[in-house]
């Protein structure tokens, strides 16, 4: 941050690119972080604090953040309100406009379910596998809502991953441990276990 009483230099950023840590998320989770880098005309980062503004649009209904560089980066938690849907989302900087992204509400999350190993063997690359995910009115799950996967031995967290549905389904690399392992998904409030020997 810019230090007391010292003038903030004057930037016009010539390109802002805004990023999502996901593109669908489930009603109800209250938030999605937002992060936009910039990039003057040379092709570096802005000074520090240049100021940023975030907006996310849906129909009439425009919601707004701001925040100040670090680095070039700058990053806004933006609130969640609409229950399904989705919502235009973008950022500006000056004169610099980004393209807009799309985040996706999804209402409902998974109906609860259960997860498959494939091909393991100790200390061997593997798939853990959640298949035909719905929710609650039988719809398939759309791509790119975010699970977290853990695996624990003997109580401890050894490995966590994010992973995403495509096309209703999770299947995502695991290296099997040379203990018994629990291996968890958590899905949109829903999580299942799988015990795996060796």
């Amino acid at each position: 941050m810019s230090e007391p009483g010292v003038a903030r230099e004057v930037c016009r950023p010539a390109e802002i690119f805004v990023y999502l840590d996901q593109k669908t998320i489930v009603a109800g989770e209250g938030s999605v972080l937002l992060a936009a880098e910039l990039l003057t005309e040379a092709g570096t980062s802005p000074p520090d604090d240049t100021l940023v503004h975030f907006f996310m649009r849906k129909g009439e209904s425009v919601s707004r953040r701001i925040a100040f560089t670090d680095a070039g980066l700058a990053r806004a938690r933006m609130p969640l309100t609409e229950q399904a849907g989705a919502l235009e989302v973008w950022a500006e900087a000056g004169r610099a406009k980004a393209a807009i992204q799309w985040l996706e509400i999804v209402p409902d999350g998974p109906v609860p379910f259960s997860l498959m190993v494939n091909g393991c063997r100790p200390d061997r690359l593997c798939q853990i596998e959640a298949t035909g995910l719905q929710d609650q009115y039988g719809n398939r799950l759309p791509d790119g809502v975010q699970g977290i996967l853990t695996t624990h031995v003997r109580g401890s967290l050894i490995s966590q991953q994010a992973v995403y549905t495509v096309r209703g389904s999770i299947l995502a690399p695991w290296r099997q441990p040379d203990l018994e392992a629990r291996v968890r998904l958590t899905l949109a409030g829903q999580r299942a276990d799988l015990w795996v020997a060796p």
